[in-house]
């Protein structure tokens, strides 16, 4: 829609295809029945905590089980537990699975099933994470069918530690195409524009974050924190 108006717009994807839900694979949100907003969330605090298999086993019991026989309480207090290995408060973990719980069954509930309407023509760049290839190897197939410009970078870490983590390679990689491609993009108003939140303020091109399906739960912007401090000179919002 950016590119219709006449604006200079070049996109930048983190691991993931631009359609939803992606093709079937246990191994990832989307890629099953849906499961409900209280078990998805948990499953992605799981997945966050590196327990990919026991994910994976957990989705294969629920598929398995009867809607109406899916333990979602006990398997949230074993995510608790691996989530307070990794730092994380009960109080914190309980806010993520609330919240994420409403806003996921939202965000599926609109977004299921979508895809763009028409192909981007402007200059994009895909960072993949090397060691999640069940986002790598579906993205690298089907981004390239709505993006005709498009460049891949295969970055390090997994799919949920790209942009925290790794977040300094992966600025990188965005800061090079950014550079490559002139940086010459348009300066827009800094006034405060209802639901923006702006991250790092910065003088060369401005860059938007989109969240994901988790539908900001930590708060506007909070997911991408670690990712717009390594962004300078760039004006860094979500």
């Amino acid at each position: 829609q950016m590119q219709l108006m006449g604006l200079q717009v070049r996109l930048v994807l983190y691991d993931y295809e631009v359609k939803y839900p992606p093709d079937p694979a246990e191994g990832r949100l989307g890629g099953y029945e849906w499961l409900g907003g209280e078990m998805e969330a948990a499953l992605l605090v799981c997945r966050f905590c590196g327990k990919f298999e026991e994910a994976v086993q957990a989705v294969q019991n629920f598929l398995a089980a009867d809607p109406d026989k899916r333990d979602a309480k006990a398997f949230r207090e074993q995510v608790a537990g691996y989530a307070a290995s990794r730092g994380m408060t009960k109080e914190l973990f309980e806010h993520f699975v609330s919240k994420g719980a409403r806003n996921m069954d939202q965000l599926n509930k609109i977004a299921r099933p979508w895809e763009p309407q028409a192909v981007f023509n402007g200059q994009t760049l895909l960072v993949l994470a090397a060691e999640s290839p069940e986002f790598a190897e579906p993205a690298r197939k089907v981004n390239p069918q709505f993006c005709s410009q498009i460049e891949i970078v295969v970055g390090g870490g997994s799919h949920y530690n790209i942009m925290t983590t790794w977040a300094a390679y992966t600025s990188n990689a965005t800061k090079i195409f950014l550079q490559k491609h002139g940086h010459d993009l348009a300066r827009l108003s800094k006034a405060p524009v209802h639901g923006i939140t702006c991250l790092r303020e910065g003088d060369g091109p401005c860059f938007y974050m989109v969240h994901g399906i988790e539908g900001d739960c930590f708060g506007s912007g909070q997911s991408y924190k670690a990712f717009a401090a390594v962004m300078e000179p760039c004006r860094v919002c979500a």
